[in-house]
C-alpha cells in the first residue's frame, strides 16, 4: 500500500460558510480562467478559478468526526479540507474544478441533509441547502456546463438552481418526486429521474426554470440515476423492478434523440470516461457472493465488460483520471473498514491507498 508523505491539517470545526481554511499550494497552484458562459444581457465575463490538478477528493470518517478530504492518487498529500459532525458523501467537481459539492449527512435514501460547497478560490465552505435530498444511489446533485450554477432535489421533490457566483438559491423545475438530477454539458437542460407515477415517465427532461418539459422513458420500474455521456448524446442509468435491491439494478444506456436503448448488463454506480467510449461501473464479483462487487469497464456501445478489480470487498463508485488512464474506487471490507484503491489500466495495476485512521467513503477524481 502507498504511504502519505504528510499527515491531514488541523480539524477545523464545524463547515461554516466564511470561514477560511489553509492554502492548497502543495497540491496544486490555483489560476484564473475565463468562463465562455455570462448571465444577464451585459456579456460580462465570468472569472472561474482552477482548482488542483490530479488530485483525489473523497469524504472520510475519523473516529467520531468527518470531513471532506484531497489525496493524491499515490496516496500523498492527504489532506482535510473541512470538517463536519455527519457523514460526507458523493463528492462532485464543478468543470473546471474549482468547487466540490458534497453532501454532510445520512446515506440512506430520501432522507434530509446539507448540500455545501468547497470554494477553492475562497478556501471557504458555503451551506446551499439544509433540506437536500440524499440518495444511496449516487449524488444526486449536478454541475451546469459552465460550473456557474448547481441543480439538485431537495427533500420535497423540488428542483432548486443553486448560483454559484451570486450566492443565489433560486428556484427551478416544479416536478412532483424529483430525486436524482443530471446537468447537460452542452445544453441548459436537466435529465430527471422521479419515483412514482406514470404521467411522464421515469426519467424526463426539463430547462431549470421548468420550461420544456418532455418524457424521455416511459415504462414499468424505476429508472433512476441519469448521467450524461461528456458530448451530452448519450444517458446512461440505472434501471429496475420497483424494491430491486441495488446490486440487481440494469445499466442502460439511452439515445434521447431517438430513444434507442443499449443494456450493458447487471450494475450501478457509472460513470462515463472522458472520451466517452467507455463506462466504469459496479457489479457482480466473479465469485458469485451476493455481498461482493467488482468494478467493470466496458465500452459505451456495449460487449463484454473487463474486470478491473478482483477481490472479496464490495468495489463501488469509480471515478476516472482526466486523461482517462486509471480510475479510483471504493473497496469496502464491512462497516468499519474500506480502501481507497487505483487501477492504471495499462498495463493494470492495482494500488490501495494507505489513509491512516480513516474510513472513507466515495472518491472523483479532479477534473484536470
Amino acid at each position: 500500500m502507498s504511504q502519505t508523505s504528510e499527515k491531514p491539517l488541523n480539524r477545523l470545526g464545524s463547515a461554516v460558510s466564511t470561514r477560511r481554511l489553509p492554502a492548497l499550494a502543495a497540491l496544486a497552484t490555483l489560476c484564473l480562467v475565463l468562463a465562455i458562459g455570462c448571465g444577464g444581457g451585459g456579456g460580462d465575463a465570468i472569472v472561474r478559478v482552477e482548482g488542483p490538478v490530479n488530485v483525489i477528493a473523497f469524504g472520510a470518517q475519523d473516529g467520531e468526526r468527518h470531513g471532506l478530504y484531497l489525496v493524491r492518487p499515490d496516496g500523498s498529500g492527504l489532506r482535510a479540507l473541512t470538517a463536519e459532525e455527519a457523514v460526507v458523501s458523493f463528492p462532485v467537481w464543478s468543470p473546471a474544478g474549482g468547487r466540490i459539492a458534497y453532501y454532510a449527512g445520512a446515506t440512506e435514501p430520501q432522507l434530509t441533509g446539507a448540500l455545501r460547497i468547497y470554494d477553492f478560490a475562497t478556501e471557504s465552505v458555503i451551506t446551499v441547502s439544509d433540506r437536500a435530498l440524499i440518495s444511496a444511489l449516487g449524488p444526486a446533485m449536478s454541475w451546469s456546463g459552465d460550473g456557474g450554477r448547481l441543480a439538485f432535489a431537495d427533500v420535497e421533490g423540488q428542483i432548486r438552481i443553486y448560483d454559484a457566483d451570486s450566492g443565489k438559491l433560486l428556484d427551478g423545475a416544479v416536478v412532483s418526486s424529483s430525486v436524482m438530477v443530471a446537468w447537460s454539458p452542452i445544453r441548459d437542460e436537466l435529465a430527471v429521474s422521479r419515483q412514482g407515477g406514470a404521467s411522464l415517465g421515469d426519467l424526463y427532461a426539463v430547462q431549470p426554470d421548468g420550461g420544456g418539459l418532455r418524457p424521455l422513458l416511459q415504462r414499468q420500474g424505476d429508472d433512476t440515476a441519469p448521467v450524461w455521456s461528456p458530448d451530452g448524446e448519450l444517458l446512461v442509468f440505472s434501471s429496475a423492478p420497483p424494491n430491486t435491491e441495488q446490486e440487481r439494478q440494469q445499466l442502460l444506456i439511452l439515445d434521447p434523440e431517438t430513444g434507442a436503448l443499449t443494456e450493458l448488463g447487471q450494475g450501478f454506480g457509472a460513470a462515463w470516461s472522458p472520451d466517452g467510449e467507455r463506462l466504469a461501473y459496479s457489479g457482480q464479483a466473479g465469485d458469485g457472493a451476493a455481498q461482493n462487487q467488482d468494478i467493470f469497464i466496458v465500452a459505451a456501445g456495449g460487449g463484454e465488460p473487463q474486470a478491473i478489480s478482483s477481490s472479496v470487498t464490495r468495489d463501488v463508485w469509480p471515478s476516472w483520471s482526466a486523461d482517462g488512464e486509471r480510475v479510483v474506487y471504493l473497496a469496502r471490507v464491512d462497516r468499519t473498514t474500506a480502501f481507497l484503491c487505483v487501477v492504471r489500466l495499462q498495463p493494470e495495476e492495482r494500488d490501495c491507498l494507505d489513509l491512516p485512521g480513516l474510513l472513507p467513503s466515495a472518491p472523483a477524481w479532479s477534473p484536470r
